[in-house]
């Protein structure tokens, strides 16, 4: 053990005292030169969501039908977040009466307070939102996909929103 003691300072003594000069860290600028650049903004794909997967068994009586909103859905905030897919049921004019969005809870903070609700078995929240505006919001999972908002715009009441919300049933 002694002798392999030794062999080993041998060793170390011979590597510091080698005529291998020292590695040399002298810093060197780069040469300058100048390119034009050009500016690129690539933008996240937002995949949408599949169909929303339920419908309500009960309406209000001002709804006409399911289907595309009159006007502009770009400046509701309820109806133009990317990536999210909406079952909308209008009133006779085109206007929106329901819509159950899929992919996005509430993009608003509620305007007063809210209560426990249950829907399709998942704890959810019943609340005001601006204007006049009640939804429900749950999740299922924390996947973008699985959370869910059901919009229901005025005039309504919480127990209209309740109405609907305790209505859903798997969509076929």
């Amino acid at each position: 053990m002694y002798r392999l003691g030794v062999v080993l300072l041998a060793v170390a003594v011979m590597g510091c005292s080698s005529d291998v000069p020292p590695a040399s860290t002298a810093a060197v600028a780069p040469p300058t030169t100048t390119v034009a650049a050009e500016s690129t903004t690539t933008l996240a794909t937002i995949e949408s969501c599949d169909d929303v997967p339920y419908r309500p068994l009960f309406v209000p009586d001002r709804v006409a039908g399911a289907g595309a909103v009159a006007g502009s859905s770009d400046d509701d905030p309820y109806l133009a977040i990317p990536g999210t897919t909406v079952d909308v049921w209008v009133d006779a004019d085109g206007h929106p009466v329901i819509a159950l969005i899929r992919g996005a809870l509430p993009p608003a903070p509620w305007a007063g307070p809210t209560a426990r609700v249950e829907v399709a078995r998942e704890d959810g929240a019943l609340g005001p939102l601006a204007d006049g505006v009640w939804a429900v919001a749950w999740f299922e999972s924390d996947a973008r996909c699985d959370l869910y908002t059901l919009v229901l715009y005025p005039p309504t009441s919480a127990n209209e929103a309740l109405e609907v919300a305790e209505s859903l049933i798997p969509a076929r």
